[in-house]
């Protein structure tokens, strides 16, 4: 068995023994955020027992914390509906807008139903056998912590799960290797109290310009 890490953005491989593994998970989901938090909770309504890990503070990722609240295209139906049915019905009792009611939804709904939810907490290693991935290597809580998986499903915008499993990776459209426009969202109280928002650059900001 081997752990690989990256190390000043460099894939560094190690030796490791199932020694180091102090819990199993059936699954692991590594980012809980637009397509995570719905794996998650999805694999715990069929009674898996599973474990999502996010560096944020809590589920829904650019559908909470980015305030986008609405989608691009994508499949109709799904998971997700019944989740947005809901936080419209929950927002005027919570006295907040859709996308809060819509973190606290998903959060509750996933624990309710068994799963295990680690916010504030990054992946810092995977471990592999045969080219497979058998566990994690997490900092959560403040310390390091290491499950071994049957399944580890990488929903993170980054592909950081991918990237440190040495899997093949692909940027952009296959055309020019460019990526879908930047769009940033500005929220702000109006003039009536209310919580307003817009993609104030409307997609012209370059993703390219770190």
């Amino acid at each position: 068995m081997i752990c690989r890490y990256l190390e000043n953005n460099r894939l560094v491989e190690a030796p490791a023994d199932e020694s180091v593994f102090t819990e199993h998970m059936p699954l692991i989901v590594v980012g809980v955020g637009t397509a995570g938090a719905y794996a998650v909770l999805a694999a715990a309504r069929l009674d898996i027992a599973v474990l999502g890990i996010d560096l944020n503070s809590g589920a829904g990722g650019m559908g909470t914390y980015g305030y986008v609240s609405g989608y691009y295209y994508g499949a109709a139906g799904g998971l997700h509906l019944e989740i947005d049915q809901q936080a419209e019905q929950l927002r005027d009792a919570l006295f907040v807008d859709t996308v809060e009611a819509k973190r606290y939804l998903l959060e509750k709904e996933a624990l309710c139903y068994g799963a295990r939810l680690w916010f504030e907490a990054r992946l810092t290693g995977v471990y592999l056998e045969h080219q497979s991935v058998c566990g994690v290597r997490s900092l959560a809580g403040g310390q390091i912590r290491q499950l071994s998986c049957d399944v580890a499903s990488d929903a993170t915008a980054e592909a950081e799960l991918c990237r440190m499993a040495g899997c093949a990776l692909l940027g952009g459209r296959q055309s020019d290797g460019k990526l879908r426009p930047f769009t940033s969202v500005k929220v702000w109280l109006n003039e009536d109290g209310q919580i307003a928002r817009t993609n104030h650059d409307s997609g012209y900001i370059d993703p390219y310009d770190a």
